[in-house]
């Protein structure tokens, strides 16, 4: 009997091929994570029902945006100076927990109190202090997991996809006892991501050899304004890129219905499937590009990877938009059947929010957060006048609609134009 033939050496089985390549390991666990959330928010949009959906909605975009203000770009900085100097990691991640803890004591703090003098009634007071106070170990766990995406990328895909089973599976304990709400649903979540913050703190306790391989005698240890210079130019770009992503949930929770947000929500989640698949390419640049110190090869890396940003998104917003109708009847049922137009026509935003994060990535990546920030502040003013216009004229998802399409694609324009102006110099 012959032996079984094998494989030609140097030829590799797909799951081979995909855990060896940075981008593609990446992007199948960006895509494993956003299949864990919408499967989960499948389970909690028929468990809460449109008007409870749209309560969690709202308290979730303002978390998202408080934790993006109060990480005040440190996370980038982290990852931005360990791939300069991985050897002095513990510094890094010291003073990086040092600028965490005081903007969070002062933003959050802020928050709380603007909660408190507003009369939002009893339940949905209590909702927003729970949500927030879930944000302080995702805002000390993130130290660590941006420094464990800083010095390994596989360890750092780990530590984030442990969120989602977690995640997933409260939500479906709570879904079959019948118990499903909306503190319950964000205890839940404020679970998942505690457990991925000390995966991230054990996996990079793991990964402390190669940041001392990486040491270099006599090196200047990294100062404690040159990390906060990087963060504060970096925070700049995040505010505006924040704002132009989310914009539309944010006006919806104080303009319109819990319902309508509800509705809203579900058409924007199913508008950016492609989000997660695109945004792996920057992920998996930003650290690399950050350690590059030919320009030519900066040059040829940013011009490929905002390339495949734009044709990949396009390509997989194409089929989302095409399923939209079948898909979201499906997954959530007929109470969300006016989620179908709307994620169709947000398709075109979704496609230019993620391109722009690659393109943003490449920009941080070489330094140039401030640029990234600019073109992000002018999208902004582009939107702004957009969204005083349609509010004089129609209703909120109207104002939302048109704010995020026109936020989006006009950050991607002038951020193509800034990678050519001012990324490879």
């Amino acid at each position: 009997m012959t032996a079984p033939a094998r494989p030609p050496a140097g030829r590799r089985g797909p799951i081979s091929r995909i855990t060896s390549s940075r981008v593609l390991s990446t992007s199948a666990t960006n895509l494993a994570i956003a299949g864990g959330a919408a499967l989960g928010g499948v389970m909690l949009a028929r468990g809460l029902g449109p008007e409870d959906r749209g309560v969690y909605a709202a308290v979730f975009v303002w978390m998202t945006y408080l934790l993006a203000l109060s990480e005040g770009g440190l996370n980038a900085a982290v990852v931005y100076f360990l791939g300069k100097a991985p050897g002095q990691l513990g510094r890094i991640v010291r003073l990086a927990l040092g600028g965490v803890v005081q903007q969070t004591v002062v933003i959050l703090g802020l928050a709380v109190g603007v909660v408190l003098l507003l009369d939002l009634g009893p339940a949905l007071t209590r909702h927003y202090l729970l949500g927030f106070a879930l944000l302080v170990p995702a805002l000390v766990g993130g130290v660590f997991t941006a420094a464990l995406y800083g010095l390994d990328l596989r360890r750092w895909n780990l530590a984030r996809a442990i969120q989602m089973p977690v995640y997933t599976g409260g939500i479906l304990v709570l879904l079959l006892l019948d118990a499903v709400a909306v503190d319950r649903a964000l205890v839940v979540y404020g679970l998942s991501v505690g457990v991925s913050g000390l995966t991230s703190v054990l996996l990079l306790a793991a990964a402390r050899h190669s940041a001392v391989a990486g040491a270099v005698e006599g090196e200047a240890p990294v100062e404690r304004g040159s990390l906060r210079a990087y963060a504060v130019r970096n925070a700049a770009w995040v505010v505006p890129a924040m704002t132009n992503t989310r914009v539309d949930q944010l006006a919806l929770s104080v303009t319109a219905s819990p319902a309508t947000l509800g509705v809203y929500a579900i058409a924007s989640t199913w508008s950016q499937m492609a989000s997660p698949a695109i945004s792996a390419i920057g992920n998996e640049l930003l650290p690399r590009i950050s350690a590059e110190t030919e320009a030519e090869a900066r040059h040829d890396s940013a011009r490929i990877a905002v390339r495949r940003a734009a044709v990949g998104g396009l390509a997989v917003g194409v089929v989302s938009a095409l399923l939209a109708w079948p898909a979201i009847h499906l997954l959530f049922g007929r109470n969300f059947s006016e989620s179908v137009l709307l994620s169709v026509a947000l398709a075109p935003a979704a496609w230019g929010i993620a391109v722009r994060y690659v393109s943003a990535d490449v920009l941080r990546g070489v330094g140039r957060p401030q640029t990234a920030a600019a073109v992000e502040g002018a999208a902004l003013l582009v939107g702004v006048p957009a969204l005083l216009l349609t509010g004089l004229l129609a209703n909120g998802l109207a104002v939302a609609l048109v704010m995020s399409v026109v936020s989006a694609a006009s950050a991607w324009i002038l951020m193509r134009r800034a990678l050519s102006a001012a990324a490879m110099a």
